[in-house]
């Protein structure tokens, strides 16, 4: 695990290399105004120059994300439970989630600030929203396809549907689980930061449109420096998390306890 962590963190390093050596090019090269492209230099100067706000604001979008983030992941979880284990609830629930999906969440927002005003309800809700739909498609695909052999194995053995899910379909879809999460966790933190645009009074989204409208581009990169730390801290995170989690040994699959000799 420490070696893949390792690995994945120096692959990051090199290509944030690779993207500060273009972008210090292009200024050097172009020279466009700082309004336009700031070095990366005056972005590290406003990163160091003002930690305390910036954690501030840093500190109010992880918590908009983290909790839309448990609760899309809650809320897929159980309906992709529900979905697999009864096919008129599967029915039911499908249909609602490509409708829901359909709708654009940007076009939601003023919506829910409506609703829920300016605080943390809107931003929250729109994490959940984004992070929900990724989860709950994968998981349902992931039991879904689970080999036929093994159901017949729980067939015999009397499982019941609950006993199923939970002892053999969820284990088989745990590498599609956590495909979809990866995806969910850098979407609810756009989620947060897409609420944050239409309607907030702190936040990294704050900061960027303040910085935007005040045409303070070193300060906007700042915010978006974070942005993609966060990004890359959670996806290794869920990665580190996965390797933990499932352990693959010849003719057996492992997970979460619960084993499935083939």
């Amino acid at each position: 695990m420490l070696k893949y962590l390792l690995k994945s963190v120096g692959s990051f390093l090199l290509g944030v290399f690779v993207v500060y050596a273009l972008w210090s090019a292009i200024v050097l090269l172009v020279h466009p105004a700082e309004y336009l492209l700031p070095h990366p230099l005056a972005v590290w100067r406003v990163l160091l120059s003002m930690p305390g706000e910036l954690l501030w604001h840093t500190w109010i979008t992880t918590i908009e994300f983290g909790l839309g983030f448990l609760i899309g992941l809650v809320v897929a979880f159980g309906l992709a439970c529900m979905s697999v284990g009864s096919r008129r609830l599967d029915a039911v629930i499908s249909p609602m989630m490509v409708i829901m999906q359909s709708v654009p969440k940007i076009a939601l927002a003023p919506l829910f600030i409506i609703w829920f005003g300016y605080g943390l309800g809107p931003k929250v809700v729109i994490a959940a929203l984004v992070s929900f739909f990724p989860v709950y498609v994968n998981l349902v695909g992931g039991m879904k396809a689970v080999d036929t052999e093994y159901l017949d194995y729980a067939a015999t053995l009397r499982m019941s549907r609950p006993a199923t899910i939970f002892r053999i379909r969820l284990p088989y879809a745990m590498p599609f689980f956590f495909a979809a999460l990866k995806m969910a966790a850098i979407y609810s933190i756009v989620g947060a930061i897409v609420g944050e645009f239409v309607g907030a009074d702190k936040g990294l989204g704050y900061l960027i449109i303040q910085a935007d409208l005040s045409f303070n581009s070193a300060m906007l990169f700042a915010g978006i420096h974070i942005l993609v730390a966060m990004g890359i801290v959670l996806y290794l995170a869920v990665s580190v998390l996965e390797i933990a989690v499932l352990r693959w040994k010849s003719g057996t699959q492992e997970s979460f306890g619960y084993m499935v000799t083939t």
